[in-house]
């Protein structure tokens, strides 16, 4: 997911009703170069660990959940 998706889960999830608008890499400079796209492959840590890992909606939802109002 990109971080629009995040944010726009996060609004979601707590039925918020402020806009997300997504916005190039290139509008948010950071002293630190980005690449243009990067992935979190949980491959390596599924096989060697033998776990499931949730869904990051699910996740994100029970995170979201239990964090006090």
């Amino acid at each position: 997911i990109s971080w629009f998706d995040f944010a726009t889960a996060i609004r979601d999830i707590n039925q918020y009703s402020c806009n997300v608008h997504p916005i190039p890499t290139s509008a948010y400079p950071t002293p630190a170069k980005r690449p243009g796209y990067s992935a979190l492959d949980t491959t390596g840590f599924k096989n060697t660990f033998h776990l499931n890992i949730p869904n990051w909606y699910d996740s994100l939802e029970k995170c979201i959940s239990i964090m006090p109002a």
